[in-house]
């Protein structure tokens, strides 16, 4: 399986301040809205990852780098025009594994657990299943609808009833070639209802849980103080180590908070990068050291007693900042 992450648009109801960050990168709750999604797709088990990019496309992908330090191993596909949520995925799919993706939009705050989206899929057998909420008479968001559990077509727009639909699915890859759609094209209106009407099946899962987009100023604020209130969504914290008397044993679950953090600083002998074929992208750990344990190399731990913060979003640079206003010391290059 592969996960996706729609993350290519301007995000005009974000300007001004969308015009000079990535939508993905502006903060709910002190961390980047695309943490959200990624955090949901690493507690479903998804190692691998791909985020098509347009808008903004190096700063995004600077940010978030390879994913190392999540445990994760992000790829990017750079769009040379918007291509839409249909478009976007069909220009990346050379990248998909052939089974399934799991597609998630990057303005969404939701406790959707992706294990149950996915086991709703496989039973159904469909072409694709669409997480819904399955009724919501304020959120003025697309409506589908359906019977009896699998999709039959588009709600009259402006409709507050039918299944609303969040922006997850799954879906098997072999659909975004079975379609010659426009330009930009739509995952919904140009993908999914030819595909009714080549008699395909898309089943709905309804999600009885919270979800709300955070595309606009007042979602953000209402998702905040969601979180604020006690919702529980899964979130991006640094990878976990086992280990057994200093050495290093395995990956700690994902989410888990036991166990050494992986800082991201190490020492390597080269030789190592030389004796393992990794896929692309590689992870250093996954892809390198593992399989070095497992070849009976010995991979040592150091425990550092001090300070560290990883500063890959802005509430981790202002935690950062304050820690070294109150005095912490580290070296500077003047």
């Amino acid at each position: 399986m592969t996960g996706v992450v729609l993350c290519a648009g301007r995000g005009t109801r974000l300007a001004p301040l969308s015009e000079r960050l990535p939508k993905p990168l502006i903060e709910v709750a002190g961390r980047p809205m695309v943490h959200y999604p990624l955090a949901l797709l690493r507690a479903a088990g998804l190692r691998r990852i791909i985020l098509n990019s347009h808008h903004l496309a190096a700063q995004l992908e600077g940010a978030l780098g390879d994913g190392l330090r999540w445990g994760l191993e992000l790829g990017y596909s750079r769009e040379p025009r918007l291509l839409g949520t249909g478009g976007g995925l069909r220009h990346l799919a050379p990248l998909l594994d052939t089974d399934l993706a799991i597609v998630l939009n990057t303005d969404q705050i939701t406790d959707l657990d992706l294990t149950l989206l996915i086991a709703h899929h496989r039973a159904t057998g469909a072409v694709a299943t669409l997480a819904c909420l399955p009724s919501h008479p304020t959120l003025p968001h697309r409506r589908l609808t359906e019977r009896d559990g699998w999709l039959t077509g588009l709600a009259p727009a402006g409709s507050r009833d039918g299944p609303l639909f969040m922006g997850c699915y799954c879906l098997d890859p072999i659909l975004l070639a079975r379609h010659t759609p426009p330009d930009p094209a739509c995952i919904l209106r140009h993908f999914l209802l030819p595909e009714l009407a080549a008699g395909g099946r898309v089943a709905l899962y309804p999600h009885p849980g919270f979800w709300l987009d955070t595309g606009d100023f007042g979602a953000i604020t209402r998702a905040e103080a969601a979180l604020a209130a006690g919702l529980t969504v899964p979130t991006l914290d640094c990878r976990r180590l086992t280990e057994r008397d200093g050495w290093l044993t395995g990956l700690a679950p994902a989410g888990s908070r036991d166990g050494p953090l992986f800082m991201g600083c190490y020492c390597l002998d080269p030789i190592l990068l030389a004796r393992h074929t990794p896929p692309d992208p590689a992870c250093i750990l996954r892809h390198f050291l593992l399989p070095e344990l497992a070849a009976g190399g010995r991979v040592a731990l150091y425990p550092h007693p001090g300070f560290w913060l990883d500063t890959g979003d802005f509430g981790a640079i202002t935690r950062a900042e304050a820690a070294l206003a109150a005095g912490l010391t580290v070296p500077t290059l003047d």
